[in-house]
């Protein structure tokens, strides 16, 4: 019995191809927490980094000091942004992507607060429901993945899908055909 080895290679490298895809970008939300997850979301090690900062001595030369003030302030600019209470816009790629987890796994830890996002406008029409969605898609530090946050303007008065867009509005959720969402409300588009 003769086994022909090429076809072997090729099917072992096309199931191994498919395996890296499924394990790579995923569209799954879900996330499992067994007891006693102590994991700590972004909010939790910006706050903890800054309270660490915030009581160590500071050093007397000037140079020093400006440079710790800096320091603080692009640690916090997230949660300082007038009036709002989590500005994902200023985030880089990787921080605001795992902001955006932050908001899927733990919603009830955001509802009612401001936040303000920067992404590309994308719209999802359900011929099923006859129900349209509006969301802002964020994209990961290397834009190979992306989440969509739905989003509804107070004016109705949506731009095209694939227009670059800074939504602000209310966090909130709500049930559909029993699963929960999450959703910007009195949105607004912010023009800089």
């Amino acid at each position: 019995m003769r086994i022909k080895i090429k076809p072997l290679i090729l099917t072992a490298l096309m199931i191994s191809y498919i395996l890296l895809q499924l394990c790579g970008c995923s569209g799954s939300n879900s996330v499992s927490h067994g007891g006693g997850n102590t994991s700590k979301t972004v909010t939790d090690v910006l706050n903890s980094e800054m309270a660490a900062n915030d009581s160590q001595d500071t050093e007397t030369e000037t140079e020093s000091e400006t440079e710790e003030e800096s320091i603080t302030q692009e640690e916090s600019i997230a949660f300082a942004t007038e009036g709002v209470d989590l500005d994902l816009s200023v985030l880089s790629g990787n921080m605001v992507y795992t902001q955006v987890y932050n908001l899927l796994v733990y919603p009830d830890d955001y509802i009612g607060k401001t936040i303000r996002m920067s992404g590309e406008m994308s719209v999802l029409e359900l011929e099923e429901t006859g129900k349209t969605y509006y969301s802002c898609l964020i994209y990961d530090a290397t834009a190979c993945c992306a989440k969509g946050i739905e989003f509804v303007l107070a004016d109705g008065n949506y731009p095209e899908s694939g227009t670059p867009i800074i939504v602000q509005g209310t966090f909130d959720t709500y049930l559909e055909n029993g699963n929960t969402y999450i959703q910007l409300i009195d949105a607004k588009l912010i023009t800089e």
